[in-house]
């Protein structure tokens, strides 16, 4: 079982120090457990959003650096967990279509932390613009571990 977004991660954040990745089934279980988040969002492939969330400008690499940091530190951006949610979902959209275009293992690592917090997350939390969001940077999250394991 992959353990990481058995409780809600906003509320009580993990440091992921000395995890446990030594399991043969580690892998499978997380893909496992993503999978099966992305069949709750339920999300569709719609058009409109495509269309809208491909003219989203990307941020730079050195903002993105800055926002990792702070998410790194404290696991979230603000003290409010509906700011914190909408956020943390554009955040990891920002951070999946980056490593689309790039690969970098430290936002890849900040990536797996991010959309573990998500998945932690009750849909009810979400708008379904941020459930589209996660449900996108899921799916290339998903496709880099597969390309890594290809490797």
């Amino acid at each position: 079982m992959y353990k990481y977004p058995l409780e809600n991660l906003l509320l009580n954040p993990k440091t992921y120090q000395f995890s446990d990745v030594s399991s043969s089934s580690f892998l499978e279980d997380y893909l496992i457990q993503r999978n099966s988040f992305l069949v709750l969002l339920n999300c569709e492939k719609s058009d409109e959003f495509s269309l809208f969330l491909n003219t989203i400008s990307l941020l730079e690499y050195e903002e993105l650096l800055k926002l990792q940091k702070k998410f790194e530190v404290k696991k979230s951006f603000f003290n409010n967990y509906s700011k914190d949610v909408s956020f943390i979902a554009f955040f990891s959209y920002q951070l999946s279509r980056y490593l689309k275009k790039e690969h970098c293992l430290s936002l890849f690592s900040t990536l797996l932390k991010v959309n573990d917090t998500l998945s932690s997350l009750s849909l009810d939390d979400f708008s379904f613009f941020e459930r589209y969001l996660v449900f996108n940077s899921i799916n290339i999250e998903v496709e880099c571990i597969k390309d890594l394991l290809n490797e």
